[in-house]
Protein backbone atom coordinates (compact mmCIF):
# COMPACT_ATOMS: atom_id res chain seq x y z
CA UNK A 1 0.00 0.00 0.00
CA UNK A 2 1.33 3.42 -0.97
CA UNK A 3 1.03 5.92 1.88
CA UNK A 4 0.18 9.56 1.27
CA UNK A 5 3.34 11.63 0.80
CA UNK A 6 1.88 14.59 2.73
CA UNK A 7 0.15 13.06 5.79
CA UNK A 8 1.59 9.53 5.72
CA UNK A 9 -1.67 8.33 7.31
CA UNK A 10 -4.01 7.40 4.46
CA UNK A 11 -3.58 5.55 1.20
CA UNK A 12 -2.19 7.73 -1.59
CA UNK A 13 -4.55 7.33 -4.55
CA UNK A 14 -3.70 10.40 -6.65
CA UNK A 15 -0.45 11.11 -8.46
CA UNK A 16 0.32 14.72 -7.53
CA UNK A 17 2.18 16.67 -10.20
CA UNK A 18 3.31 19.29 -7.67
CA UNK A 19 4.56 16.87 -5.01
CA UNK A 20 5.78 14.35 -7.62
CA UNK A 21 4.38 11.55 -5.47
CA UNK A 22 1.14 9.83 -4.42
CA UNK A 23 -1.22 11.71 -2.09
CA UNK A 24 -4.65 11.02 -0.57
CA UNK A 25 -7.81 12.86 -1.65
CA UNK A 26 -7.99 14.81 1.63
CA UNK A 27 -4.47 16.22 1.27
CA UNK A 28 -5.07 16.85 -2.43
CA UNK A 29 -8.07 19.02 -1.61
CA UNK A 30 -6.37 20.78 1.30
CA UNK A 31 -3.18 21.67 -0.57
CA UNK A 32 -4.64 22.38 -4.02
CA UNK A 33 -3.58 25.76 -5.47
CA UNK A 34 -4.58 27.28 -8.81
CA UNK A 35 -1.02 28.28 -9.73
CA UNK A 36 0.27 24.70 -9.35
CA UNK A 37 -2.68 22.49 -10.23
CA UNK A 38 -4.20 23.98 -13.42
CA UNK A 39 -3.43 20.91 -15.56
CA UNK A 40 -4.53 18.38 -12.93
CA UNK A 41 -7.75 16.49 -13.60
CA UNK A 42 -8.81 16.86 -9.97
CA UNK A 43 -8.59 20.66 -10.07
CA UNK A 44 -11.49 22.78 -11.26
CA UNK A 45 -12.34 26.32 -10.23
CA UNK A 46 -15.93 25.86 -11.30
CA UNK A 47 -16.43 22.55 -9.49
CA UNK A 48 -19.74 22.88 -7.60
CA UNK A 49 -19.59 22.35 -3.88
CA UNK A 50 -22.22 20.10 -2.40
CA UNK A 51 -24.73 22.09 -0.35
CA UNK A 52 -24.75 19.84 2.73
CA UNK A 53 -26.26 22.65 4.80
CA UNK A 54 -29.42 22.38 2.68
CA UNK A 55 -29.88 18.64 3.27
CA UNK A 56 -32.71 17.99 5.72
CA UNK A 57 -31.67 16.38 8.98
CA UNK A 58 -33.57 15.27 12.04
CA UNK A 59 -32.58 14.63 15.62
CA UNK A 60 -33.05 11.24 17.22
CA UNK A 61 -35.89 12.70 19.32
CA UNK A 62 -37.70 13.84 16.18
CA UNK A 63 -37.17 10.45 14.55
CA UNK A 64 -38.37 8.58 17.63
CA UNK A 65 -41.78 10.23 17.64
CA UNK A 66 -42.45 10.43 13.88
CA UNK A 67 -43.27 7.11 12.19
CA UNK A 68 -43.25 8.64 8.71
CA UNK A 69 -39.62 9.81 9.18
CA UNK A 70 -38.74 6.33 10.44
CA UNK A 71 -40.31 4.83 7.32
CA UNK A 72 -38.21 7.14 5.10
CA UNK A 73 -35.06 6.26 7.02
CA UNK A 74 -35.78 2.53 6.74
CA UNK A 75 -36.25 2.84 2.97
CA UNK A 76 -32.99 4.77 2.55
CA UNK A 77 -31.09 2.37 4.79
CA UNK A 78 -32.46 -0.62 2.89
CA UNK A 79 -31.41 0.87 -0.47
CA UNK A 80 -27.91 1.61 0.84
CA UNK A 81 -27.50 -1.89 2.25
CA UNK A 82 -28.39 -3.49 -1.08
Amino acid sequence: MIKCYVCNARKGKRQCSREKDWICAVCCGATRKSEHCQECGFYSESRPRRPYSEVPRFSTKEMESDFQLQSYADSIEGALCL
